[in-house]
């Protein structure tokens, strides 16, 4: 992803750069993430929305009345 956008509206971007580490430690966290680590009722930030349904979860986006991510399903 290009960072320009970003950058050009004062966001930090802040993260590991985990390209360096190597991959033993990385599965390591994985694991832990998907775990131990899982933030609890991770699913209700989530709503899943067909590509029929998706032009009106857009405008809902857009007018900010949705919370969390929006996942679009592309098939069953």
């Amino acid at each position: 992803m290009n960072v320009f956008p970003f950058i050009l509206r004062g966001v930090s971007l802040i993260g590991i750069d985990s390209v360096q580490v190597p991959m033993e430690p990385r599965v390591k966290v994985w694991q832990r993430l998907a775990g131990e680590w899982k933030p609890e009722n991770l699913d209700d930030a989530l709503t899943e929305v067909s590509l029929e349904e998706l032009d009106g979860k857009i405008d809902e986006i857009l007018a900010g009345r949705i919370k969390g991510r929006v996942v679009v399903k592309l098939s069953e």
